[in-house]
């Protein structure tokens, strides 16, 4: 018998009392998934940029001029500052830069000169110009290269533009390119 009455005391124990209301530990629920599910991302997923969002000097924020170069006008950028003459039209794309035009770097006097095409994404024609507008030799840049592409003497301005327009315009070394005597750099 006692052994009777110690199994029914263990049975009792077994089922347990009653759990005052809302104490009661709910089993967590079983979700089931046909596909892996992916963690949320920390950044939201943001609109590609353009190249010219990584510029520092938007062109609208560029002084604007003309120059005349083999008698034909053109209409320039001008790069008048350590920073803007840095940036040069690096980032720029080729629908960004139209016929006739480029971006003049005006130096403070005639010095040696080189330029290189880092970040510049199209290819270009580098102009070096003496400080009496004559040009001194040309050069032409692939993009992105980093290969430094040097004046074969002094210059005081150099004009950038796509490359083959110095020979669709007949500019070559010993051309003219009047350039406007207010045109100074701003350091």
């Amino acid at each position: 018998m006692r052994w009777v009455l110690l199994l029914a005391i263990v049975w009792a124990a077994g089922c347990g009392a009653a759990e005052p209301s809302g104490t009661a530990e709910q089993p967590e629920p079983v979700v089931q998934r046909d596909e892996p599910v992916e963690p949320p991302s920390a950044e939201p997923e943001m609109p590609a940029k353009s190249f010219k969002d990584q510029r520092i000097h938007p062109l609208s924020e560029l002084a604007r001029a003309e120059i005349r170069a083999a008698g034909k006008p053109l209409k320039v950028w001008v790069a008048d500052t350590a920073i803007k003459r840095q940036e040069g039209m690096m980032w720029l794309e080729d629908k960004d830069v139209p016929q006739n035009e480029g971006m003049l770097f005006v130096f403070s006097y005639e010095q040696p000169l080189s330029f290189w095409m880092s970040n510049t994404l199209i290819a270009l024609d580098i102009i070096y110009i003496d400080e009496s507008g004559k040009v001194v030799s040309i050069a032409q840049g692939e993009p992105k290269s980093e290969e430094s592409l040097p004046a074969k003497a002094p210059a005081m301005y150099v004009l950038e533009m796509k490359k083959g327009s110095a020979q669709r315009l007949g500019i070559k070394p010993g051309s003219k390119i009047d350039i406007p005597a207010d045109l100074t750099a701003k350091d």
